[in-house]
């Protein structure tokens, strides 16, 4: 959490609610549902721990005439000619052609990498999956369910939260 979104004495209960929000290629519980909610749950009752700790994993092979189903389409198209919703095809497009953004993308994207680099890390999947496994563990996310997420083995994951 950000720590300007607190304050000293401030009570638990205060805290504003959290959203990790994971949109993945593939339909992870294959489903076929837009959208998975999970929670962290206390487990001698099965009760909601009620941190406001919420995780979404958004499919993003799901298609529909709704808003998730349009977006996830319009997340797939190189194109913006190609997508449904007029406000993100504008902007994309205005992304895509204005050398200045382009310019500026690039230069982000370097500064991004020269940071990674000079860390001793880069920016590729590996780190990604990492990154992600740490936050799912620290999130209260089962180590095999973690595992199954990065595409990696439990032992890797173990790996990596031994060494955070």
């Amino acid at each position: 959490m950000d720590v300007e979104n607190s304050y000293k004495g401030m009570k638990f209960d205060e805290l504003p609610d959290i959203y990790v929000i994971f949109i993945t290629e593939h339909d992870y519980y294959g489903r076929g549902k837009a959208i998975y909610r999970v929670r962290r749950t206390v487990e001698d009752d099965n009760s909601l721990y009620g941190d406001g700790s919420n995780i979404l994993y958004v499919n993003g092979q799901y298609r529909d005439d709704n808003d998730i189903g349009k977006l996830m389409h319009d997340f797939c198209c190189s194109n913006p000619d190609d997508m449904l919703i007029p406000m993100l095809a504008e902007r994309t497009r205005y992304l895509k052609n204005n050398e200045k953004e382009v310019k500026h993308m690039c230069e982000q994207m370097e500064r991004i990498e020269n940071k990674g680099v000079a860390k001793g890390i880069g920016i590729g999947e590996t780190n990604k999956a990492k990154d992600m496994a740490i936050n799912l563990n620290d999130m209260g996310v089962d180590i095999e369910v973690i595992a199954k997420s990065a595409n990696v083995s439990v032992d890797q994951v173990k790996e990596w939260l031994a060494k955070k």
